[in-house]
């Protein structure tokens, strides 16, 4: 029997249907969205050569002009499909698996979005660099965390900003550490200041006054000044 996609006939009922009526739409982005393309099958006789096993595997070879295509679709419905413009499609209709034994190298000269519907893991067993010529921006909708066994260093050739809070007025950065905090360079602080002790070793200054525990001020060389 000639295959009904030789034909074109009740393709409804053809792995081309079934296909079309279970696309993947509304993919988000995070900014927008994403759908799959439907099939460009709209084949005509003589040009459609089709190969079709009794378990549901074809293989397409569309010579219809401006719906030239190639198609191979398992019989579960895994498929992959090139389209007339050239666009491709690849659906796997279970786990996927890709394993290089040596490099591989990808070039992306458009856009590029990754959709992850559950959780991901990444895990690189070497080093890992990375290299954003524009600007980079994380949103992180849940608790954020990061660990660092080593040296964990963070430098901007610009200003820094870090604000705890946001909207939320009773926000509060904690900064934990088992000795001390190294500031190299001026402070302003524009709200209160408490601590077990401060150490400069320039001046500190108080523009509406400075108040002290039992002992007083302390100072190794010169005064203390307050603003009264």
């Amino acid at each position: 029997t000639t295959s009904r996609l030789h034909r074109n006939y009740k393709i409804d009922e053809t792995a081309i249907g079934r296909h079309n009526n279970d696309l993947d739409s509304g993919v988000s982005t995070g900014g927008g969205s994403w759908s799959e393309p439907a099939s460009s099958y709209n084949a005509q006789i003589p040009y459609n050569r089709v190969t079709e096993t009794v378990s549901g595997h074809v293989f397409e070879m569309d010579d219809t002009p401006t719906r030239e295509r190639i198609r191979i679709q398992h019989g579960k419905g895994t498929f992959l499909e090139m389209h007339p413009d050239g666009n491709e499609v690849h659906k796997i209709i279970g786990d996927g698996y890709e394993i290089v034994l040596k490099d591989k190298k990808m070039l992306v000269k458009g856009m590029m979005y990754i959709t992850v519907e559950g959780n991901a893991y990444v895990n690189v067993m070497g080093n890992k660099v990375e290299q954003i010529d524009g600007n980079y921006e994380l949103l992180v909708k849940g608790h954020f965390k990061q660990t660092t066994q080593k040296t964990h260093s963070i430098s901007t050739f610009g200003n820094m900003d870090i604000t705890a809070g946001g909207p939320n007025p009773l926000g509060k950065l904690t900064i934990t550490v088992p000795d001390r905090i190294f500031i190299n360079g001026s402070t302003s602080v524009s709200g209160s200041l408490a601590a077990a002790m401060i150490s400069s070793k320039g001046r500190v200054d108080a523009e509406t006054g400075m108040s002290a525990g039992p002992l007083g001020f302390v100072t190794t060389l010169g005064g203390v000044s307050a603003g009264l």
